[in-house]
C-alpha cells in the first residue's frame, strides 16, 4: 500500500482529524489561560489615596460666664482751683489841675460842707449856673493863702472831667462831719454816683447811690466789698460785687 492510500484509508483521516483538534482545543486552553489570569500576573494594587483629614477647627471652648477684664478706671482726682475772691479797690481822691482853674469869680460859691462826701475838705458849691458835690479844697505851692482852688470831680477816674476855679479858701464854710465815706464806687462795670437830693429806698433799704439803671446802697465789708441793688418799683435787691470805691 502506497502513501497516498493510507492518506486516504479513512481510519487514518479520523485519527489525523482527532489530533489535530485535540491540538487546536490545547491551543485554545492555554491561550485562555494566560489571559484570564491563569497565570502568575499580578493585579495592580491601586495606590493608597491620601485622605486628607480635615483640620480641628479651633472652636473657642467656652469656660463659663467670661469674667470682665479688669478696667482701670481713673480716679477723679482733678484739682479743682480755689475761687479767688476778688478784692474792693479803694481810693483816697486827691485834687489834681488836669483842667485849668477858672478865675476868681462872684458867681462861684461854696455854701455848705459837702452832702455826697463826708471828707474834712469837700464842699457844697456852685459853678456858674451848676451845683457841684463834692468839691474839693486844695493849694497849689504858688498859692498865696488864704487862696486856693476847688477842684470839682465827676466821675473820678476821669481828670478831664474836673472843673477847677480859684477860691478864698477862708470863705469856706465848716464841713458837714470828718469821716471817710464812699461818694463814687463802680458796681458791675457801672458808675453809681451818691445821689444829693432826695434818697429813695427799695425795700426798706436806702439806695443813696444811682449807677444809671438801678439804685444801691452804700458799700459793706471789707477786702470784698458788697451793695444792694435794685431798681425802682422792684422791691427785690440783689446783693453785687462792688470793684471800686472812692472816698
Amino acid at each position: 500500500m502506497g502513501p497516498m492510500s493510507r492518506l486516504t484509508n479513512p481510519f487514518v483521516l479520523v485519527a489525523v482529524a482527532s489530533a489535530v483538534l485535540a491540538a487546536i482545543v490545547v491551543a485554545v486552553v492555554i491561550f485562555a489561560g494566560g489571559i484570564g489570569g491563569g497565570g502568575s500576573t499580578s493585579t495592580p494594587t491601586p495606590a493608597a489615596t491620601a485622605t486628607r483629614t480635615p483640620t480641628a477647627s479651633a472652636t473657642p471652648t467656652p469656660t463659663g460666664t467670661p469674667t470682665p477684664t479688669a478696667t482701670a478706671t481713673a480716679t477723679a482726682t482733678a484739682t479743682v482751683a480755689p475761687t479767688v475772691q476778688p478784692t474792693t479797690k479803694v481810693y483816697r481822691y486827691q485834687p489834681t489841675l488836669a483842667a485849668a482853674p477858672l478865675p476868681l469869680s462872684s458867681d462861684d460859691s461854696c455854701w455848705s460842707g459837702s452832702i455826697a462826701s463826708q471828707r474834712a475838705d469837700a464842699f457844697r458849691c456852685s459853678v456858674g449856673d451848676n451845683i457841684s458835690d463834692p468839691c474839693f479844697s486844695f493849694q497849689r505851692p504858688e498859692d498865696v493863702p488864704p487862696m486856693g482852688v476847688m477842684v470839682c470831680p465827676h466821675d473820678p477816674r476821669v481828670a478831664s472831667d474836673d472843673v477847677a476855679f480859684v477860691y478864698d479858701l477862708s470863705q469856706l464854710p465848716s464841713p458837714r462831719s470828718a469821716r471817710d465815706s464812699a461818694w463814687f464806687m463802680v458796681v458791675d462795670g457801672s458808675p453809681c454816683f451818691m445821689m444829693t437830693s432826695t434818697i429813695g429806698s427799695i425795700g426798706g433799704v436806702a439806695v443813696p447811690f444811682e449807677c444809671g439803671q438801678f439804685f444801691c446802697s452804700e458799700p459793706a465789708g471789707s477786702g470784698y466789698m458788697t451793695a444792694e441793688c435794685g431798681t425802682v418799683g422792684d422791691a427785690s435787691l440783689q446783693t453785687r460785687f462792688v470793684s471800686e470805691v472812692w472816698k
